[in-house]
């Protein structure tokens, strides 16, 4: 069994509407969850004309119904993106794939 050495937050997207009437995207707490991170590496990508750099993390987190490729994960003081999302052992753990959002 796996050790889950962290404590980790999934949020979801929502639209709401601005004080000027506009659909916002933003974020709204989904869940917690037990979790075990490991770096798995780093990616180099063209951005705005420029190279830009990503670090890349496996979350192994136990599971929770529902969770997406379009939610995002809070580990600590860092948000990260979620990439992929694999149901490792059926319906007891998730292996997510995210990258760190500068």
């Amino acid at each position: 069994m796996r050790v889950y050495d962290r404590h980790i937050e999934i949020l979801r997207p929502v639209e709401t509407v601005d004080d000027s009437g506009q659909m916002v995207k933003s974020w709204e707490h989904y869940c917690y969850t037990y979790a075990k991170r490991d770096f798995k590496g780093g990616q180099e990508g063209e951005q705005a004309l420029r190279i830009a750099g990503k670090n890349v993390y496996n979350y192994f987190a136990r599971y929770y119904s529902g969770i997406e490729r379009t939610f995002r994960i809070v580990d600590e003081d860092k948000t990260l993106e979620i990439t992929a999302i694999d149901e490792f052992v059926k319906k007891r753990e998730y292996k997510i794939e995210a990258i760190l959002l500068e």
